[in-house]
């Protein structure tokens, strides 16, 4: 008997076998892979209709986390956690969920389709070579890893993925040029439908300028700016990247990054923190009263997390110190 892959025995080991029979109804409405960051999210469609996200993270790990915004308040994953997993172990594994023969799949021996030369993912540049422009076309589910400059979706071949029908589409950007390969077996006298449908995807939820390298330097120009940072450090160290609904986004990888206070929103951290004038009303108003002046002052540091206050505040704390000279931590 093969080995469980550690996505299998996460869910083993955290579900019942109720929930991962149940979750072999579940539909995915979207699921997209990021190789970067090791993470996935999805929109699962609950038995209610409504729709659940659900995010995965360090799922080439053993330390894998996942969680749901749905109601299941018992202990374990919920079905629709379950669904996802299974789903990204199939794509893993180059296979789709309770299929027991794993299917090698190899492009067609047609070439790539290739436009040239390439600006910009949008709707004029899908319809010039598109001859399904003027058709709906409709997925179920649609799987997307994001490299610097690949994208491969994974799509149904039908309008049906559970009819274990698959094909795996790349869209490459090389020399001013957009390279695109599909596994079914369509001329490439224009556009597949899926690849139609891929570069709609990227156009409209990830990005239509996500090859434009100047792009994405301007983008990491501002995104950086916020946190004191530019192009000239060596920010991927501290910071990752990824298009949320059609956004750039950067994230820090280390704890204690923090934007950099807006001016005319906040007092900024360094005026609280040297006020001068403050410091000595403060302190005088403190002993003024008291029968004896053995007093030290402190600078107290409150960081919030919250839209509605300032980041990062500072109190000015007077008091008796203790045997080692210090206020206490509990003032």
């Amino acid at each position: 008997m093969a080995n469980k892959s550690i996505i299998k025995q996460y869910i083993d080991s955290r579900s019942s076998s109720a929930i991962r029979s149940r979750a072999n109804r579940i539909a995915l409405n979207k699921l997209i892979l990021d190789e970067t960051k090791n993470q996935a999210r999805s929109e699962v469609i609950g038995s209610n209709g409504d729709l659940y996200d659900v995010v995965i993270k360090n799922y080439n790990s053993s330390s894998i986390i996942s969680s749901c915004n749905c109601p299941y308040d018992w202990n374990g994953l919920c079905k629709h956690e379950v669904a996802v997993l299974k789903q990204i172990d199939a794509q893993k594994n180059k296979c789709i969920p309770n299929q027991k023969n794993v299917l090698s799949k190899k492009y067609s021996k047609t070439a790539p389709y290739i436009i040239k030369p390439f600006k910009v993912i949008d709707d004029d540049t899908i319809a010039s070579h598109s001859k399904h422009y003027n058709y709906y076309i409709n997925f179920d589910l649609d799987t997307i890893k994001l490299e610097e400059d690949t994208i491969i979706l994974q799509l149904p071949n039908n309008d049906h993925y559970w009819e274990n029908n698959w094909v795996e589409v790349k869209v490459a950007y090389k020399d001013n040029s957009l390279i695109l390969t599909c596994e079914c077996n369509a001329t490439n006298q224009s556009l597949c439908k899926h690849q139609h449908y891929a570069l709609l995807v990227i156009s409209n939820e990830i990005s239509p300028y996500y090859f434009d390298k100047k792009y994405k330097e301007e983008q990491w120009s501002k995104a950086l700016k916020q946190y004191g940072y530019s192009l000239k450090d060596n920010y991927y160290e501290y910071f990752t990247s990824a298009y949320v609904d059609g956004d750039f986004v950067i994230t820090p990888k280390v704890k204690g990054l923090m934007p950099l206070l807006e001016e005319n929103k906040w007092q900024t951290f360094s005026e609280s923190l040297l006020r001068k004038s403050s410091v000595e009303d403060y302190l005088h108003s403190k002993i003024k009263n008291k029968t004896t002046s053995n007093l030290i002052l402190a600078v107290g540091i409150s960081f919030y997390n919250s839209p509605n206050k300032i980041p990062v505040q500072t109190k000015l704390l007077t008091g008796k110190p203790n045997k080692s000279g210090l206020l206490s931590s509990r003032i």
